[in-house]
């Protein structure tokens, strides 16, 4: 990420991978929730680098 990496404290997800058959059906949705209820509690900010446009939704 170089000089786009956030400097506050912050959570990083690094990778996450599902086989096209899983996809779509809530499974990295739920890997990430521990770790978005995680970076709620300690109040820091959470972000994922994704190269999946689909991925990058509000």
């Amino acid at each position: 990420m170089g000089n786009l990496e956030p400097t506050e404290t912050h959570c990083e997800v690094f990778f996450i991978g599902l086989k096209p058959p899983a996809r779509g059906k809530g499974i990295g949705k739920s890997l990430l929730q521990p770790v978005l209820d995680d970076a709620d509690t300690k109040k820091v900010g959470c972000y994922l680098v994704s190269s999946n446009p689909r991925n990058n939704t509000n």
